[in-house]
């Protein structure tokens, strides 16, 4: 695999066990991604080219939530076209509706989605 480019797909969240999951999944597959565990990470790596095709992102984090780190991606010319996929365990319509309203392609539930769902979901955004 050639990761020259840079990631196609960041995964922004601080659940090791799952991000391990689907990056060994991506690979897999073929598909190059990187992992941040934090907001700030991630700010520091989407401040550098190449941007991702793809962004993971999960609702509750350390630093900032999901929703707060989706309006700054929709609000940064630099990141605003990438697509986002949320995720969280939390299952209320109100989150599920407040992420497509900022601008996330889908808000996936993390125990009822297979890493293989999720590749292919991101496979979809790739094409």
């Amino acid at each position: 695999m050639d990761t020259s480019e840079g990631p196609l797909v960041l995964c922004i969240d601080d659940d090791s066990v799952f991000t391990d999951v689907i990056s060994h999944r991506l690979m897999r597959d073929g598909i190059a991604n990187a992992y941040a565990p934090t907001w700030k990470v991630a700010e520091g790596m989407l401040a550098k080219d190449p941007l991702p095709k793809v962004i993971l992102l999960d609702v509750t984090m350390p630093d900032i939530d999901g929703f707060e780190v989706l309006r700054r991606l929709k609000a940064d010319a630099r990141t605003a076209t990438i697509p986002v996929l949320m995720f969280s365990n939390n299952m209320e319509q109100e989150k599920i509706t407040l992420a497509t309203e900022l601008g996330a392609k889908e808000y996936l539930i993390k125990v009822d989605t297979s890493p293989g769902e999720v590749t292919e979901k991101i496979k979809a955004l790739l094409a």
